[in-house]
């Protein structure tokens, strides 16, 4: 394996930039980026909140599908979907477009939330996983 040699700050900051990828989610090729730390927080705080505050399905892949919409990113990395936060909450400037990820794509949100989170170093136990700790550890 050939390692980079980084001598300059400079070739370690474009090293170690935020990146992007395709993946496939929605049945298409979609450009996702990595998240910042702050985002990180931001973006896992939304998830846990809702848990907490149980709701139906709809209430529990409305934060995922914000997540995923506030990760896509066009070919220049500009967000898809325009976004302001306030008071730790996203206020989308197209609400509808993102709800419509929602209402009419609620399962593919769910599993593109999934490898979004993958991508940027998120993974969630499975029931089986909680139901099994053992059998999962040695699966590990």
């Amino acid at each position: 394996m050939r390692h980079n040699n980084l001598n300059t700050a400079q070739s370690l900051l474009a090293h170690i930039a935020l990146k992007t990828a395709r993946l496939k989610l929605f049945g298409a090729d979609i450009l996702v980026k990595q998240w910042t730390a702050s985002e990180r927080i931001k973006y896992m705080t939304l998830i846990t909140d809702t848990k907490e505050d149980g709701g139906d399905d709809l209430t529990l892949i409305r934060p995922q599908a914000h997540v995923v919409a506030l990760s896509l990113v066009n070919e220049k990395g500009k967000p898809l979907f325009a976004v302001e936060w306030q008071d730790n909450k996203p206020i989308f400037a197209d609400p509808d477009g993102v709800e419509s990820l929602v209402q009419n794509r609620a399962q593919e949100s769910s599993d593109a939330f999934v490898e979004v989170a993958k991508f940027n170093g998120v993974e969630f136990a499975s029931e089986d996983d909680e139901e099994n700790p053992e059998e999962s550890a040695a699966k590990n």
